[in-house]
């Protein structure tokens, strides 16, 4: 680069003349077409098209995480060379890893299968990314509820492909590693089979007392499932349960939806010195039915979203919110506000108690189907409703009135 050429890109533009020497009309705050010619990962180039000016300006990208907190979602290769590989992750500007380039190479096509591969191969692939650590005792679990979990599968199924049963060795290893890797804590039944519970206290007597409860599964099921869970200080739920809860929501035709409050990636504080990443924050419309009486309490959970297929877990605050009282030994869970129950179930494959929490009535417009004070505030809505229907009503047929004596004065006349 001359440095004439230099100091005729960088003078003022009011000064930049065209090549047959006459000023240009163009200015900073002029100028219409740009070329952003040159620019790279480093720099940023941009030049007026019509009167040459043009300012060079070097990237400066700030991190967003740390290099220990960072999820390292958006990667690039800046810095490679014909040798090796390099991976730049744009999130906490760090170079997070070098390869060699011939055998990085190799598995491009893999990557591109990848891309049509069906959506239960590409979940399959995001959590064997997702690396687990297991001690023998976790892995003696895992395999307890991954052979739980194919015994239930063909109990109506005849065959499986290898990735649903891939796909089952996940769940079993999701479901004995939460705490650790996903920020929250399962209880200790989950640990072993049904028929198993070597992980479950002794009661007063030595016996192992525990409620018999009917199973579900939370996946299949046309029901919406969460788990009480006070391992957890904010409530929590894996990606694909979310996926499986939107789509039954969207089938109830009750007219909600499972809406996205915001996508912000946050790093949050897990047992120990673990730090977990959330993928944003969710809104889920909720209808509890009580037991006794039948009625339906309607709320709405804000839950933070993670990679998995955990329920939605229900944390200590919000269960007490909710004034719930459970006695752990009958498995059963007491609404103190309306002196009722609620109908609990245990998650098959895992033993985890669970509540649905999708029953929408019918008739939503029927204040008799709610608890009490949500059925008093109904009505009230439904009268302001019924008030303005009236009135709209009352000023059609005015207005229709109005317009009959019109057209009889103009045929009068």
């Amino acid at each position: 680069m001359s440095v004439a050429w230099s100091a005729w890109m960088t003078r003022p533009p009011e000064e930049a003349e065209s090549d047959d020497g006459e000023t240009c009309g163009y200015t900073i705050e002029g100028c219409k077409s740009f070329s952003k010619a040159g620019t790279n990962a480093y720099v940023s180039v941009v030049m007026c098209l019509e009167c040459g000016h043009g300012s060079k300006e070097k990237k400066v990208e700030l991190p967003k995480f740390t290099p220990e907190s960072c999820p390292h979602d958006e990667i690039d290769r800046r810095g490679s060379n014909r040798q090796f590989i390099m991976m730049y992750c744009k999130q906490c500007c760090t170079h997070v890893d070098m390869r060699d380039r011939e055998k990085t190479e190799q598995f491009d096509p893999v990557r591109a299968k990848l891309q049509l591969a069906s959506p239960d191969q590409q979940r399959l692939a995001a959590r064997i990314l997702d690396e687990k650590t297991l001690d023998l005792e976790q892995a003696r679990a895992s395999l307890k509820i991954f052979q739980n979990n194919l015994e239930e599968h063909f109990k109506s199924n005849e065959t499986i492909t290898s990735t649903g049963m891939k796909s089952y060795l996940e769940d079993a290893f999701d479901a004995i590693q939460v705490r650790s890797s996903a920020h929250v804590a399962f209880p200790a039944c989950m640990m072993g089979a049904m028929e198993d519970r070597t992980g479950v206290a002794m009661g007063i007597n030595g016996k192992q007392e525990m409620a018999i409860l009917p199973e579900v599964d939370i996946m299949k099921d046309p029901g919406i499932w969460i788990c009480l869970d006070e391992g957890c200080n904010s409530n929590c739920h894996g990606d694909a349960w979310a996926e499986n809860a939107g789509e039954k929501l969207a089938k109830l035709k009750s007219g909600q939806k499972y809406a996205r409050m915001h996508k912000r990636v946050r790093s949050c504080n897990g047992s120990g010195e673990t730090k977990v990443s959330t993928l944003g924050k969710r809104n889920l419309p909720c209808a509890f039915q009580l037991k006794n009486s039948g009625h339906i309490l309607p709320t709405c959970i804000q839950s933070h979203e993670q990679k998995g297929n955990h329920p939605l877990l229900l944390s200590d605050p919000s269960q007490a919110a909710l004034g719930l009282v459970k006695n752990m030994r009958k498995g059963i869970v007491y609404k103190e506000d309306y002196d009722d129950f609620l109908t609990m179930y245990r998650a098959t494959g895992t033993g985890l108690k669970v509540v649905c929490v999708s029953n929408f009535p019918e008739k939503p417009r029927n204040p008799e189907v709610y608890v009490p004070e949500f059925r008093d505030r109904l009505k009230h809505v439904v009268e302001l409703e019924q008030n303005e229907a009236d009135q709209g009503s009352k000023a059609r047929r005015t207005k229709e009135k109005d317009d009959e004596d019109m057209r009889s004065w103009r045929k009068v006349i």
